[in-house]
């Protein structure tokens, strides 16, 4: 995913599971989101094997039906080392206006998360077990065709970060907003911190010649409108696309696959649309949370992969001579602001990154002319 300078990224997830799922838990609790965690419900059937899907298949946990008819949609939360977060995000899901079935993708993390997940997640939802982390993407594309096998029917998939709480009226307004607007192939909402003070992010902005500053403002008085990029954080994806093959690209493996999905869907003929009457509360945690920021404001890892990322999206995505100003600007400009703002600490790394984005991937694109 595409983050905001000095913001953490919507799709990393935090190493001190216990902080985070005490926060959320807290979280929970207020008024408009999820009750306490004591409510919920616990049982959990068996996975017969590894990377086995392990459910619930009590009746009483099954959805209500989609508004409007239909089969409802399903979400799918990836988690990656934060298994207490995660539980906290299926649980607000579930205990929404509109409860529906979670697919949780516990994607290699190589601790206790399937184990905890198995032992806590409540009813309605599905664990599927990676054996090892394949990317952010990846697991979001094996919770998409597991969601597919258990409804091959489903209206839509909703992606959420596993370090979020999902307010109570949000999957029924993302839902509304998609049906109101059958054009749409994405639909995404408002994201604010946990203390719901500070916004994440509200609308997305794609800028072909730079690659930057993607989470800008809402529109003023709008409350639902287009928009030209959707973080991955919250994410409402047509059915209709994803039987069709819409997918993520794993080649990305971290950051910037929702801009190069984005663009996937607007290819198909389909549009991207926003609602600020969904929103969830988002922790922004990291993977590489234990990393100081020294590269140029960014962890190292996270430097590295969104340069890395953005040179790839280019070579597969822009015309030449949106290229051609987009290598400009990364191979020179932004280095030299860089260093005047931070000093060079960070100038290795960058440039190393930018030589693995020119090499990653089959470098054949044939979504633009060459």
């Amino acid at each position: 995913m595409v983050p905001r300078s000095g913001q953490r990224a919507p799709n990393e997830h935090t190493q001190d599971r216990s902080l985070a799922g005490v926060t959320l838990w807290r979280l929970a609790r207020q008024p408009g989101l999820p009750a306490d965690r004591r409510a919920f419900p616990r049982a959990l059937a068996r996975a017969t094997t590894v990377g086995a899907l392990a459910s619930n298949d009590d009746p009483e946990g099954a959805p209500d039906p989609s508004p409007g008819g239909g089969e409802p949609p399903v979400a799918v939360v990836v988690n990656y080392r934060c298994a207490e977060s995660t539980v906290a995000c299926v649980e607000s899901l579930r205990s929404g206006s509109l409860p529906i079935e979670v697919v949780v993708v516990e994607n290699g993390s190589g601790d206790a998360s399937a184990e905890d997940l198995k032992r806590d997640l409540p009813q309605g939802s599905h664990l599927v077990v990676s054996a090892e982390n394949e990317g952010f993407g990846a697991g979001c594309n094996r919770g998409i065709e597991e969601a597919l096998r258990l409804h091959p029917g489903l209206s839509h998939v909703l992606l959420v970060n596993p370090d979020s709480v999902v307010a109570a009226t949000c999957v029924e307004s993302l839902v509304a907003e998609a049906r109101a607007h059958p054009e749409a192939g994405l639909v995404g909402g408002r994201i604010l911190d946990l203390e719901g003070d500070g916004v994440q992010f509200e609308n997305g902005r794609f800028r072909p010649w730079t690659l930057g500053r993607s989470h800008v403002p809402a529109p003023r008085g709008a409350r639902s409108f287009e928009c030209t990029f959707v973080t991955g954080a919250l994410m409402l994806l047509d059915g209709d696309l994803l039987r069709e093959g819409l997918r993520f690209d794993p080649a990305y493996f971290l950051y910037v696959e929702d801009l190069d999905l984005c663009r996937e869907v607007v290819r198909r003929g389909r549009t991207l649309r926003i609602t600020l009457d969904a929103e969830i509360r988002h922790a922004g945690g990291g993977s590489q949370g234990g990393e100081d920021r020294t590269h140029a404001g960014m962890r190292p890892s996270q430097l590295r992969w969104i340069t890395r990322n953005k040179v790839y999206f280019a070579r597969k995505w822009l015309p030449l001579p949106q290229r051609l100003v987009f290598y400009l600007t990364a191979w020179l400009l932004k280095p030299v602001a860089g260093i005047l703002r931070f000093g060079p600490r960070f100038l290795g790394a960058y440039y190393a990154a930018l030589r693995e984005g020119s090499r990653v991937g089959t470098a054949t694109t044939p979504h633009h002319p060459r």
